[in-house]
């Protein structure tokens, strides 16, 4: 096996290596050593160097995952019908007196429902409800020219809301019904395969090693070759092989355990590193597998209570590093040749392993390339990105299997133009035949995401990016998807307070698009309560920097009048809670119904606006962020009458419960008068080690920095006296430890402090099954106890 590397040092990540893997692992392996040495470009052509720009942006502005998940509701979910009593609103001069529930705001806020998928051909296949749409994207009018793909009447009652995964020629399709949920992207599904022939299914097939039809499988991808009908699934942590869905499940690892994951990720992983359940890739050419294995078995473990009504609760184990441990999982690389049955283990690069002994290196990513549209070479590349432990060096490998020599290492120095002060989020499509790149970014207009395009791409001379969305008229915010051949795309436009509508543009006449789904004229759009309006202002910060902020005001707003304020805050590093984007339900609640203003606020630490902004949260979370909220309210508050400065409040959801309760701390209650803290960390000692060591280091590197960052001590308790505070928490929680606030529970009441407190039980980050008890209880919190407002 060669591999080539490209290492690149950064001031903000890091990562660590690995050594052979000794457990027995299924069919005959070779354990051939492999070594990475410089990548060179001029080997790779165009659609490496693609690559490489494409990983090195993705690491360096790897956005953390959002605590704050809280805008992902189970529509029409059961569990949310807590109560459904209605609220009065409060009335302000003429201003039009309305009653809705908090259920109201939930059910009615723009929720899409349709999802799509591109073919092998380019044309596309559109899921909206229960129907099935093929649109062929050569017409001159896309929707125009849809039909049913598959026909009515053909989708079994179980299947209605199931995942859809069809092979490359879309013969085969398997339909996955969750079984369980697993971690925040994972989760366990009972499969079946049908062949489709002319708009029917026939054929069934449940998916397992033993196809009983009662094994949840915890991932199905089908081989990528045109016309293939295999598949891998992965069962109790192993790999399977199946040649056809008529024919019996092979195992390709066997040593799969609770702690000892092949192909799909632990948790770590899951959350912080691949923000995605899969570990496993196959080459375009269907030939190679690559996969990971993570092995847990000395990671320390968090223990989870679940209670019921027998004697005694269960409890759940989960391998969760924290900050400064020395154990982390440790991960190895390999790849399976599909025709012989072997499989052959990839290493980190030879100077990563050298300084991270301990296994503590990181794989951040892993894909396939072929070089034949560009060189003539058929050969399967695979692309990996490594990390060492505190994410502050990175190493980008190419491998081929089967080459067995080693090439010296060689350095690169980062460089890249864009043509604006703002990151680039993602590059999204490449068209080869037009030499243009497209890709996405957050930050020129505040608030907004547009999709651009760079012409001649592979040119010497800067070309400046040309915004494709913004002359999309309701187009504030997109997601996009390129088609295989890269000559079109699907663009996803969203804006604040309406429904998704998807448009199929071509990259040779980009000014032209046809809509192919109107979601604010669906059903689903059906909105009761009175919108609010939403503005956006900036302040500027005695760091230099200015601080964007969003407003959402009332529906009926009036200047004469002052309103009560929420200070809606996450202010995490590298991410941004300014957007013109539907807020959460409680916040459209709280502004249209109890006619509060909401603030949100991105000031240092914020993602989108480049190093600069994002690096002074760098070794020191919990100031800089806390200290720019807290002083743009101020300004906001002395700028705007209509503001009362007597009736403040804060509002966060984990790293924002965390800031929300830093607030506490430095303010003392001269600005924000409450504080509501759901699932905080107080103390970045107990948060895992990779999202905490990527911006803070290991305790034993930065004492200070980590004593910062916890509120446990008398000093900061101390301040808690001076606001009202609100505390809540799922007791089942896998991310942010319950662990947390019962220690900043059991300090308040050491210190005697007066505080509203609510434990979920079962309830895990997101407290989804119970989130309509909590924004009740937010809201009675902040009517009755902080604001002390009477009904009208």
């Amino acid at each position: 096996m060669v591999c080539d590397v490209v290492s690149h040092s950064s001031a903000s990540f890091q990562f660590a290596p690995h050594i052979e893997d000794r457990f027995d692992h299924g069919p005959k392996q070779k354990s051939a050593k492999r070594r990475c040495f410089s990548f060179l470009v001029i080997l790779f052509s165009s659609a490496v160097v693609l690559f490489v720009i494409a990983s090195v942006a993705l690491i360096l502005t790897q956005k953390p995952v959002n605590f704050d998940d809280i805008g992902g509701f189970t529509y029409g979910d059961s569990s949310l019908s807590h109560g459904n009593y209605s609220f009065h609103a409060r009335k302000l001069g003429d201003g039009k007196l309305v009653s809705h529930s908090i259920e109201d705001v939930i059910y009615s806020v723009p929720k899409s429902q349709f999802s799509f998928r591109w073919l092998h051909d380019d044309n596309m296949v559109l899921k909206v409800g229960d129907d099935y749409w093929k649109f062929d994207t050569n017409k001159a009018d896309p929707y125009g020219s849809r039909k049913p793909w598959i026909n009515p009447g053909q989708i079994r009652a179980q299947d209605k809301h199931s995942d859809f995964i069809f092979n490359s020629n879309s013969k085969f399709i398997a339909f996955g019904r969750t079984a369980s949920q697993g971690f925040r992207h994972s989760r366990k599904c009972l499969y079946d395969i049908a062949q489709l022939e002319n708009g029917n299914l026939r054929n069934f097939k449940p998916v397992g090693p033993f196809a009983s039809g009662n094994e949840p499988l915890q991932l199905l991808e089908w081989n990528p070759a045109y016309g293939a009908r295999d598949f891998v699934f992965v069962y109790e942590n192993n790999i399977f092989y199946q040649e056809s869905p008529d024919l019996p499940a092979l195992p390709i690892t066997s040593s799969g355990s609770e702690f000892r994951y092949h192909g799909v990720a632990d948790w770590l992983y899951e959350e912080e590193i691949l923000n995605d359940a899969k570990a496993l890739w196959w080459s375009k050419s269907g030939e190679y597998l690559a996969y990971a294995l993570f092995d847990d078995k000395n990671v320390s473990k968090i223990i989870l209570p679940y209670y019921t009504q027998k004697p005694y609760p269960t409890y759940h184990s989960i391998a969760y590093p924290k900050a400064g441990d020395a154990h982390q999982p440790a991960v190895f690389l390999w790849i399976w040749n599909k025709e012989l049955n072997t499989t052959q283990m990839i290493l980190p690069p030879d100077e990563l392993i050298e300084q991270n002994p301990d296994l503590s290196y990181y794989l951040f990513s892993a894909q396939w390339i072929s070089l034949e549209e560009f060189e003539n070479d058929k050969r399967d590349y695979l692309i990996v990105v490594w990390a060492n432990r505190n994410q502050n060096q990175i190493f980008i490998t190419s491998c081929q299997y089967g080459v067995p020599f080693i090439k010296e290492g060689k350095y690169f120095p980062e460089s890249g133009y864009h043509g604006g002060p703002y990151d680039i989020s993602a590059i999204v499509g490449y068209d080869k035949e037009r030499d243009e790149i497209f890709f996405t970014a957050i930050g020129e207009i505040i608030g907004e995401k547009h999709i651009y395009r760079v012409p001649y791409a592979s040119a010497e001379d800067n070309v400046a990016p040309q915004c494709i969305s913004c002359l999309i008229e309701n187009c504030k915010n997109v997601e996009v998807n390129f088609a295989p051949s890269g000559n079109q795309m699907v663009l996803f436009c969203d804006t604040a307070y309406q429904d998704t509508v998807a448009y199929l543009k071509k990259t040779k006449n980009i000014l032209q698009h046809w809509i192919i789904n109107d979601g604010s004229k669906s059903a689903n759009f059906k909105p009761v309560f009175d919108i609010p309006n939403i503005r956006f202002d900036t302040v500027p910060l005695l760091s230099g920097i200015d601080a964007n902020v969003r407003l959402i005001l009332p529906p009926n707003f009036n200047s004469k009048y002052t309103y009560p304020v929420i200070l809606h805050l996450y202010a995490g590093p590298n991410t941004f809670m300014v957007s013109n984007t539907t807020p959460m339900p409680l916040m459209t609640f709280l502004a249209s119904v109890r006619q509060y203003i909401v603030v949100s606020i991105d000031g240092r630490g914020s993602a989108n606006r480049g190093w600069k902004v994002r690096s002074p949260l760098y070794k020191n979370l919990g100031s800089p962020e806390i200290d720019d909220q807290i002083n743009a309210l101020r300004y906001l508050i002395q700028k705007y009458p209509f503001m009362d400065r007597e009736k403040v409040s804060a509002f966060g959801w984990s790293y924002g419960g965390f800031a929300s309760s830093h607030i506490v701390e430095k303010d003392g209650g001269d600005v924000v008068k409450c504080s509501m803290a759901v699932a905080p960390v107080v103390d970045f000692r107990f948060y895992d080690s990779a999202y905490t060591e990527r911006y803070m280091l290991q305790p034993n590197e930065n004492k200070d920095g980590y004593l910062a960052t916890s509120l446990l001590n008398s000093t900061a308790i101390q301040k808690f006296k001076k606001v009202k505070f609100f505390l809540a928490h799922g007791e089942a929680d896998d991310n942010v430890h319950y662990q947390n606030s019962a220690l900043l529970a059991m300090a308040l009441q050491d210190h005697d402090i007066h505080f509203t407190q609510l434990v979920y039980t079962n309830q895990e980050h997101s407290i989804k099954n119970t989130r309509v008890h909590l924004y009740k209880e937010v809201d009675r919190f902040l009517y009755e106890d902080c604001f002390q407002l009477n009904y009208y």
